[in-house]
């Protein structure tokens, strides 16, 4: 028994609006006393052969392809019980329990703590008891899957398209967890940690041999409802806990750490073929940019009584489309306020996502207060096209129209290759993407030295259309320990130069050297992988592509750089300090180019895998870098 999507069926044996069984379309053929169903004229089964047929004017059965489509099964959109995935998640439950235990105590615990600020500093006034730590017994559970299959584009002439098999499926779990923290010398219990959301499982790049497919990624298209519980043992305390900074803040690091792994645009992933480009399979671009602007608000709730005069509210507006987020300016005493705020948000996946409007009376002496909210999906803003469309605001019950209304207006604008037709760019905007794959040969540096890659981009224009000169960075790695002897290191750095040397002898290229016998680790650096690789996109808004210079830098910071200049006031402030000298100083360059981005130009598809070299030396940088144009608006997705 499985469902197909297909169009709506007005048969009574019909089991929703969006799906048709076999027992409908068999059903309602016969009691309709014709060869199908008129409302999506699909013919059903034979019952005697279960097998498809065609109805009389010879469209075909329910189960068979259309004239000259492919007949694999994955064309078909169809609903699948997860039982026996869920029943290995449970099978490996226990060392999903121990991973946890990691990533409380290596993420949760500095980020709650540096989200705590003073309150946070040290251990004496924020810790967690990693010894009593457990996730509970109680497994998560994936809900009903339905699978069905998308293509992506790509730049690589030999697979222009990729074929992606899409698994969305739903996850409403409350854990059994349970964690104590100390808060100031007061023992607080944390437990019962929450999520709700929709989660989408991509299967990347088919392959006619195993593992199948080059990636897998996943990631919620929307945030996740986070929940937990907090207890003291003062029962005072108990009863406003769930109130208190810690709990909020708690909260706060969970769902930031979800959007920074798991919201769209951003994705978890595997490679599972290395020879696939890791940006092709595990970030694809964005599909379009939608310039929203928020005109005004009118009949907003009045929050803020005034003297001698009628009530009114400071209202602002945070906006979110999956890890985004947004804020408007607050306009001061008043219920109908303007705001006419614009942004600029790329779009993955405009089937799916949502933006999500909060509107929020601005208090200086108290906590702000809700006056309403709004949740729209993309593909509804995309069909309103350029004219401004009233929405009505729902409020804390959930009664729409209740709290006032938002206009807001929605451009789309698809990103195209710059060599498709009418897609060239010119001076609107423009999407540069610098994928940083890594650096080879690095020098030896005193242990704990940080690498990272730094790009600057002139004509860059912001997410709210507006110039940035801050440049963009991929996080700070350091060199590891490789694990063998420095005669295991001599013997493989003989036997790489004794490959090279035959190769050149046969007059290989460079290119073809490098990716026959990988890469050549430098005597000096004998006892630390002399490689590191970050796997990061890095991505700009340009307003003038034929001025923009892309500069990109390979920068580190040495431990006694990062020291030289912090203070001994306290650890706090130590800390501090040591972050601001970070920021101010920058670290010091190792190696740096300027690259024209009109040079992309000339590239197929504007796109170009470049490897920049440091003069006099082995080290060597590896990017990629793709231009794509910003079409014109448009309701088509």
């Amino acid at each position: 028994s499985f469902h197909v999507t297909v169009p709506r069926c007005p048969s009574p044996f019909a089991g929703g609006p969006l799906s048709h069984s076999l027992r409908c379309c068999t059903e309602s053929a016969r009691a309709m006393g014709h060869g199908g169903c008129k409302g999506c004229r699909w013919t059903g089964v034979d019952a005697s052969s279960e097998q498809p047929v065609k109805d009389q004017a010879g469209l075909p059965g329910l189960l068979a392809p259309p004239p000259n489509k492919s007949t694999s099964r994955l064309d078909e959109v169809r609903d699948y019980q997860p039982d026996f995935i869920n029943g290995m998640i449970k099978v490996v439950w226990p060392i999903i329990n121990d991973f946890s235990k990691e990533i409380m105590h290596d993420v949760v615990e500095p980020a709650v703590r540096r989200a705590l600020g003073e309150l946070g500093a040290d251990e004496t006034t924020f810790s967690l008891d990693h010894g009593n730590y457990t996730i509970g017994d109680k497994a998560f559970e994936f809900g009903k899957m339905r699978i069905s299959t998308t293509t992506q584009n790509t730049t690589d002439e030999e697979m222009p398209k990729l074929r992606v098999v899409i698994v969305r499926t739903s996850i409403d779990w409350k854990s059994e967890m349970k964690v104590s923290a100390n808060l100031l010398g007061t023992k607080l219990g944390i437990m019962n940690l929450g999520v709700v959301g929709d989660l989408m499982i991509e299967l990347v790049g088919e392959m006619p041999k195993p593992p199948l497919f080059q990636g897998v990624r996943v990631s919620f298209v929307n945030p996740p409802e986070i929940s937990l519980t907090a207890e003291m043992e003062n029962q005072f305390m108990s009863k406003v806990a769930n109130f208190k900074q810690v709990k909020t803040t708690m909260v706060g690091v969970v769902e930031d750490q979800l959007a920074k792994k798991l919201v769209s645009p951003n994705r978890t992933g595997v490679r599972l073929d290395r020879r696939a480009d890791i940006f092709r399979t595990l970030f694809p671009r964005a599909c379009g940019i939608l310039k929203l602007t928020i005109c005004r608000g009118e009949g907003l709730v009045a929050k803020d009584d005034n003297f001698l005069a009628r009530a009114t509210s400071d209202p602002f507006i945070k906006v979110t489309c999956g890890s985004m987020n947004f804020k408007t300016k607050t306009v001061m005493r008043t219920t109908d306020p303007v705001f006419d705020h614009v942004m600029y948000v790329p779009i993955h996946q405009p089937e799916e996502q949502r933006f999500n409007f909060v509107l929020t009376d601005k208090d200086t002496c108290s906590q702000d207060d809700f006056l309403g909210e709004l949740n729209l999906g993309v593909e509804d803003l995309i069909r309103q096209g350029l004219e401004e469309t009233c929405y009505d605001i729902k409020d804390d019950k959930g009664t729409v129209g209740a709290s006032g209304k938002l206009w807001l207006k929605a451009e789309w604008r698809k990103l195209v290759f710059q060599d498709t037709e009418g897609a060239k760019p010119n001076s609107g905007l423009s999407h540069l993407f610098v994928g940083v794959y890594d650096a080879r040969e690095l020098p030896k540096l005193p242990k704990g030295t940080k690498f990272w890659v730094e790009v600057q981009c002139t004509e860059r224009l912001g997410m709210m259309g507006s110039p940035v000169e801050k440049p963009r960075a991929t996080p700070k790695l350091a060199l590891q320990e490789s694990g063998k002897s420095q005669a295991e290191h001599d013997f493989a750095a003989d036997l790489r130069k004794e490959r090279k040397a035959l190769c050149k002898k046969y007059k290989m290229s460079d290119a073809d050297v490098e990716l026959l016998l990988g890469i050549e680790a430098p005597p000096e650096a004998a006892h630390l992988d002399a490689d590191l690789h970050w796997n990061r996109p890095l991505e700009f808004f340009l307003g003038n592509y034929t001025d923009a210079k892309a500069t990109v830098a390979l920068k580190y910071l040495t431990p006694a750089m990062s020291t030289s200049h912090t203070t001994t006031v306290g650890k706090f402030v130590g800390t501090l300090a040591q972050k601001v000298h970070e920021v101010v100083e920058g670290g010091e360059v190792l190696m740096s180019e300027s690259i024209p981005v009109v040079s992309l130009i000339r590239q197929k598809n504007s796109n170009q895998h470049i490897v920049l070299r440091k003069p006099d030396a082995a080290t060597s940088l590896h990017i990629r870098l793709q231009l794509r144009a910003v079409g014109d608006p448009t309701t088509t997705i």
